[in-house]
């Protein structure tokens, strides 16, 4: 019995160990967003860091997640951790479904992160955040966050959504978006969905 005690203990500090480490290397990262803007630039010059953090697997998410869910923290960052934290956590994970959705519910958080949380919604396992982003988008007047949310509902399949998504094919709307929307039409299957599609080429 003191065995396995013993073992627990130990995968225990070593999970705690690796929460520190995690830890340690964001407020690092979070250092040098503060002077670099661009996420690619950021990813660049902290390769290294990034990797480590990654190298720490599922005992880094939760650390991850105070960062995403940190208003104060550079929008480069929270960007670049959005996608680090969907590819770790297996893509099933309540936790950051729940952080980005209240990304994406927040209409005075950046537009930027927003937009990476919509593009990652979709692989967090979280079917009911297809019906709450469904419902942001007839009122949605940015069109780059229409356009995303449009891309996110390929994602999702959510009854009585082709009606909504059918206003996206609309003439007066940007190509991509309607280019979105016909992705999206086509993820939720069915008769309606079907004949949508047809209009919408016939009509090309």
């Amino acid at each position: 019995g003191s065995q396995v005690k013993t073992d627990g203990e130990a995968a225990n500090r070593s999970t705690s160990a690796k929460l520190v480490r995690a830890r340690e290397l964001i407020r690092k990262l979070r250092n040098a967003a503060m002077n670099i803007t661009d996420v690619q630039a950021l990813a660049i010059a902290n390769a290294a860091d990034l990797e480590d953090l990654r190298s720490l697997g599922t005992e880094a998410v939760s650390a991850c997640i105070e960062e995403i869910k940190d208003k104060t923290s550079p929008a480069s960052l929270r960007i670049l951790l959005i996608k680090i934290t969907a590819t770790l956590s297996g893509h099933k994970d309540p936790q950051l479904g729940q952080a980005l959705m209240a990304i994406i519910a927040d209409t005075t958080d950046s537009k930027s992160v927003r937009m990476q949380a919509l593009q990652w919604i979709p692989q967090t396992g979280d079917k009911c955040a297809g019906t709450t982003i469904l419902q942001m988008l007839p009122n949605q007047s940015d069109p780059d966050l229409e356009f995303a949310i449009t891309r996110a509902m390929r994602g999702f399949k959510v009854p009585g959504s082709v009606d909504i998504l059918k206003g996206e094919l609309a003439d007066e709307k940007g190509y991509l978006i309607r280019i979105a929307a016909l992705h999206a039409v086509a993820a939720q299957g069915g008769q309606e969905a079907l004949t949508v599609l047809q209009n919408a080429v016939a009509s090309q």
